[in-house]
């Protein structure tokens, strides 16, 4: 039996007719996201992880039914906020065959949306679900913790935030050199810039919408 489908891949909206058994792995790689990588099916191994929602999930597994109505990011999609980190990968020899690197950087933009600067312990758990043959999973540890380092000694902070922009719970890391005497409160008209998601944006309670 078929059904139709309505979902927002990388921010295009796709109306279609599909297998009502169709996975979501499927739907990816019929509209050409290929990124979406075909590996265990059986939701174990991390290669076809996309964000739903902006959450990470394992496409294999996660029936097309669930994602009727709802915004889908591939790979495809993410490659600007991907760049940021991925040359590091590389120069760690995390790449290597690459088979597994969409997965990797897809749950490592999730991780750094939610958490913006991670401990070590808290990258491998976060990680723990994507498999690798060819490296020890160190080459990636090493490449995103590189990658925050450089990031900390362009962008010092004085720590992390988090506020409410509507229903979402927004963490942000704040620059030390945009406070003004040394005031922290988010509500504080001296917030003049934030690191938001990875990307700086200008930020002033005149104009709410740059947040």
């Amino acid at each position: 039996m078929y059904m139709d489908v309505k979902i927002k891949l990388n921010g295009k909206l796709i109306i279609d007719s599909v297998d009502q058994d169709m996975v979501l792995l499927d739907f990816c790689r019929k509209h050409n996201c290929f990124s979406v990588k075909r590996g265990c099916e059986s939701g174990n191994c991390g290669l076809c992880t996309v964000l739903l929602d902006g959450k990470p999930v394992l496409s294999c597994s996660m029936p097309i039914g669930r994602a009727d109505g709802r915004a889908v990011d591939t790979l495809e999609g993410l490659e600007e906020e991907a760049k940021q980190f991925t040359g590091f990968f590389a120069a760690q020899g995390a790449d290597q065959c690459g088979f597994c690197n969409p997965g990797f950087v897809m749950n490592t933009i999730a991780l750094l949306r939610e958490n913006p600067d991670p401990t070590d312990d808290e990258i491998r758990a976060y990680l723990a679900g994507n498999l690798c043959r060819c490296s020890g999973y160190e080459g990636q540890l090493r490449g995103i913790r590189n990658f925050l380092d450089q990031r900390r000694k362009r962008f010092p902070y004085v720590g992390k935030m988090s506020f409410i922009i509507g229903k979402e719970q927004i963490v942000m890391l704040v620059e030390h050199s945009n406070l003004y005497g040394g005031r922290t409160d988010i509500n504080s008209k001296f917030v003049k810039r934030i690191i938001f998601h990875n990307f700086l944006q200008s930020v002033t309670p005149e104009n709410p919408d740059n947040i």
